[in-house]
């Protein structure tokens, strides 16, 4: 897919889905698990430890297409975890697992784990792109949909939230309106859920992470190496304070801070810091300011036209085969151009994306609101949502929505759409409590992290990603030609990963970070 059809449907994702991205910490070497005993989850609140069944792999048939793009060995299967394990009556759920198969004749013992992201996307559903990852050269690599999404069961999907999302880009109404819509339409979500027997604390990263330790005694290995990108990374590091057990080492890309979190305000703070270092970024190519002028003043006057005549047009529902009519307003742009710069390979048609948008070529928005807005509905809002709560309430600030967006209002939907600050008391869960919300120190830490970010990350800005890798004593590599996730996007990234991968004991030569050139924009 080229550069601009990939813009048009990123733009299209707006804020509606949630993003949603060693010195002390590369030395020293993780213990070996017992792969005798089950991984019981260690939690910030004093109750008796309730024993477990034994975690058990039990294979199965794929429940996901396995097309030709799927280029090696898959073996999937299902293992039964508790659902809530502070409740000593809990059920158990069905965790949905694959192995993605080694192409070499001896794959080393140690696989790894993809982390995914969001929270509140499936991991089985992308088997066709990670069958082709360079990962498998050497080792296994493994996925999983984590409780909640995807193909494990219970699924927390709010469909009832589709239909808001829709009315969203139906109406030109304000991003307070639409939010409130969304809220309405995520508290009948919630209703139909608990009467359904979900029990909703059981949704958290602290869970996740007890989920992550069973599943490595489940498929009987010893050591494996941990993917942590965006969301996965808060899980890793969940993992690593309370289950560092057979982690032979830790990558965490895009980091999401304990003490920082995805949502609300802090999202519309993270925005304004991503498109500061864009307009930075064309302000030093000659190029690009000759071309465009000045960048900042070029992206309002594109939002400011399409909230003054918001742009009408008309979209299938892949879901329904329905026929919806959409509005895109400057809003929304603001919020597809946040979206697009996860993607290194857009970041650079941003400036002739606006410009066209000026010029009144609304083509590109068509193709924007065609091809993409579907995409928004894919998160499972109810995994989201109650992760996001647990592990972020004790630290959002409601109050501090309205005057930022007195400052920046073409934030709005942005920050609006999926606000957890208003919805966590109402949808019912416990906070996971300190130390869930502390970043994680390097005298408490004996398992191998390597830190990434892009400098154009716009959902895990590089501050937060510092501020984790100061805590642990350890070097953040950061890379100028990215937006979110440094190992998908640079392949400097990957091999200096990999390498890290091979020799944890020892920190990868970084050379390859000087030859890395800025971005050219179009």
């Amino acid at each position: 897919m080229g550069t601009k059809a990939k813009l048009m449907i990123v733009l299209a994702a707006t804020a509606v889905a949630a993003s949603a991205c060693s010195s002390g910490g590369s030395s020293g070497s993780a213990s070996k698990a017992d792969t005798s005993t089950t991984a019981a989850a260690k939690t910030t609140t004093t109750v008796k430890p309730i024993e477990w069944p034994k975690p058990v792999f039990v294979e199965g048939k794929c429940p996901m297409d396995i097309t030709d793009e799927v280029i090696t060995d898959v073996t999937c299967g299902t293992v039964k975890v508790p659902e809530n394990r502070l409740d000593p009556d809990s059920k158990m759920i069905e965790l949905a697992v694959a192995t993605l198969h080694s192409t070499a004749d001896d794959p080393r013992p140690d696989p790894v784990v993809r982390l995914e992201g969001g929270p509140g996307f499936s991991s089985l559903d992308g088997v066709g792109n990670y069958s082709q990852s360079a990962l498998l050269d050497t080792r296994d690599y493994i996925i999983w949909d984590q409780r909640g999404t995807g193909y494990s069961t219970p699924n927390l999907d709010c469909p009832e939230n589709n239909e808001a999302i829709w009315a969203a880009f139906r109406t030109t109404d304000d991003a307070a309106t639409e939010g409130g819509r969304l809220e309405d339409a995520l508290r009948t979500c919630r209703d139909r859920l608990r009467k359904e027997g979900v029990d909703l604390n059981g949704y958290t990263t602290t869970q996740n992470a007890a989920d992550l330790a069973d599943l490595r005694v489940a498929l009987g290995i010893d050591e494996w190496n941990l993917r942590g990108v965006s969301y996965g990374s808060a899980l890793a590091m969940e993992t690593v304070r309370n289950h560092p057990e057979g982690l032979r080492s830790v990558l965490l890309d895009s980091i999401v801070p304990p003490d920082g979190g995805l949502g609300g305000v802090g999202r519309g703070e993270s925005a304004l810091l991503s498109f500061e270092q864009v307009y930075k970024a064309c302000a030093a190519d000659e190029a690009c300011t000759e071309k465009y002028g000045d960048l900042e003043e070029l992206f309002h006057q594109a939002g400011d036209m399409l909230d003054e005549n918001p742009y009408e047009t008309t979209v299938t529902d892949n879901q329904t085969g329905e026929d919806r009519e959409v509005s895109i307003t400057g809003q929304d742009v603001w919020a597809g151009l946040f979206n697009a710069m996860y993607d290194n390979e857009l970041i650079p048609a941003l400036p002739s994306v606006a410009k066209a948008i000026t010029e009144g070529q609304n083509g590109v928005v068509d193709v924007v609101a065609q091809d993409g807005i579907p995409l928004a509905t894919d998160q499972t809002d109810g995994m989201t949502v109650s992760v996001e709560c647990a592990d972020n309430q004790d630290i959002f600030d409601a109050d501090a929505v309205e005057p930022f967006l007195t400052e920046h209002p073409e934030l709005a939907a942005l920050v609006h759409l999926g606000l957890p600050e208003t919805g966590c008391p109402e949808w019912g869960v416990d906070s996971a409590g300190p130390p869930f919300n502390e970043l994680l120190q390097d005298e408490d830490v004996d398992v191998p992290i390597i830190a990434m970010a892009g400098r154009f990350d716009p959902v895990t800005p590089v501050a937060g990603s510092q501020r984790v890798a100061d805590a642990l004593g350890i070097d953040l590599l950061l890379f100028p030609d990215v937006g979110h996730g440094a190992v998908s996007s640079n392949d400097c990234a990957l091999d200096l990963w990999i390498a890290f991968m091979d020799e944890p004991s020892e920190y990868p030569d970084t050379s390859c970070m000087d030859d890395i050139e800025p971005i050219t924009f179009g």
